[in-house]
């Protein structure tokens, strides 16, 4: 009977919907140990995640399915993180990601002659903003889509959602919830969000586990739904009865969708938090375990908006916050904080300094998730909430052209054309040339 389960699993005829990880991340290890080991059970899978499954030899090349770009990546990330690694870098990532694409679906391809799905997306750090004095990293990703995918107008949704404590501190115990409510929560959200043709949808820091992001990401893909949301805290190397000291990683997830040639696919990518909260790492440490901090900032470019990512208390580094001043037509906070003045005060002024539009999604039992626009007072939060039990969506939209066609004028015409205010000294009229021009990504390219 173990023989049988083998080959069945060797030929991936196994129902990968139901599967946390793909078969071929536990596939080597899954058979090798004298007990029952159940591969719908993201504990189990966690437990025999391959770090380099990949490069492992396989008897099997062709699949009864479509090895899709973002199942390949969480499966290489995962296999860092099980065995409590670093993450790849993303422009690594991204080659492997198209190298196994290729191998994994098209054993018998042609390179000149294939046309497949991640072509047009390109991944490197952008150099030109390197810090000498800081050991960070900056990273700019590009998807490439037609120009009819490219919108002046975003339309942008904020999860009025409540992230509870005892979720994280289960998390980091080694028992995480995983009860229906749960699930139907998030559900509920994701639904709300596609029946309002919601462009990108935040949710807070440290709400979504794990296993739940590869299904996200297939709905994102056909819905052509961008999602944004702070990743529950993934505990790896603690042992079954977390009597071990593990690692623990706070990871913001970046999923962006895009068609090829009639073709939904997501772009996935890892955000590692640069800096823990002390109040955060108070809990980590009081579990025993040792959290694993990321380097490396990201801009990325999706339908033409640019828009950086941050997670929480990494806004409170004043450089840290300004990185991407003139690239960015879009900030995007995802928190989990009670300390809602300061943080409130801290977007207040990220939005008129950079002068970019700004969303900050948080818990809403503590509030002030918001969407803000650099105009006057009365009218920058165009989304302010605060509480409710129902999980729901809150949306507006956010006028890139509008934004960039304002900023292009002078300080006389800005003061007589409102609506928004006038742009902040120091403004690279250049890198906003190229913006408007569609010509920006050539240039960081170089």
């Amino acid at each position: 009977m173990k023989l049988f389960r083998k080959a069945y699993c060797k030929h991936r005829m196994v129902n990968k919907y139901v599967i946390p990880l793909p078969i071929d991340c536990v596939l080597d290890r899954c058979f090798d140990e004298n007990q029952e080991v159940n591969l719908c059970q993201f504990a189990d899978c966690s437990r025999l995640a391959s770090q380099d499954w990949w490069e492992q030899e396989s008897h099997y090349r062709y699949y009864p399915y479509i090895f899709l770009p973002q199942d390949i990546s969480f499966a290489i990330e995962y296999g860092k993180i099980a065995n409590g690694q670093p993450l790849l870098s993303p422009h690594t990532l991204l080659e492997l990601v198209k190298e196994l694409f290729l191998s994994l679906n098209y054993p018998l391809y042609d390179e000149e002659s294939l046309v497949y799905g991640l072509k047009d997306i390109l991944d490197g750090p952008i150099k030109g903003l390197s810090d000498s004095c800081s050991d960070k990293k900056y990273n700019g990703t590009y998807i490439g889509t037609s120009k009819e995918q490219n919108l002046n107008k975003l339309r942008v949704a904020v999860g009025n959602v409540e992230l509870k404590k005892q979720n994280i501190l289960s998390a980091l115990d080694g028992k995480p919830a995983r009860e229906y409510k749960r699930y139907s929560d998030l559900r509920k959200v994701i639904n709300e969000a596609i029946e309002n043709h919601i462009d990108m949808l935040v949710l807070p820091e440290a709400y979504v586990p794990f296993e739940w992001l590869p299904s996200l990401s297939r709905v994102c893909a056909n819905n052509q739904l961008a999602l944004i949301t702070g990743v529950e805290h993934v505990v790896s190397g603690a042992g079954d009865d977390n009597s071990k000291a593990g690692f623990v990683y706070n990871l913001t997830a970046v999923i962006l969708p895009y068609k090829q040639d009639d073709y939904n696919f997501a772009y996935v990518s890892f955000h590692n938090k640069v800096y823990y909260s002390p109040k955060e790492l108070s809990l980590i440490h009081g579990y025993h375990h040792k959290e694993i901090t990321g380097n490396t900032y990201h801009l990325y470019c999706w339908r033409d908006v640019w828009f950086s990512v941050y997670c929480c208390y990494e806004l409170t580094s004043i450089h840290d916050r300004a990185i991407f001043q003139n690239y960015a037509d879009l900030i995007i906070a995802v928190e989990w904080n009670s300390d809602i003045p300061y943080f409130g005060t801290v977007v207040e002024s990220l939005v008129r300094d950079l002068h970019c539009y700004c969303v900050q999604a948080n818990s809403s039992d503590y509030g002030d998730s918001r969407l803000l626009q650099p105009t006057q007072t009365e009218i920058r939060d165009a989304i302010k909430t605060k509480g409710v039990k129902n999980p729901c969506v809150l949306f507006d939209e956010i006028d890139i052209k509008a934004l960039r066609d304002f900023q292009a004028k002078s300080v006389d015409l800005q003061k007589k054309d409102g609506p928004f205010k006038q742009t902040p000294p120091g403004l690279n009229r250049s890198i906003l040339a190229k913006k408007r021009s569609g010509t920006l990504k050539e240039d960081i390219e170089k």
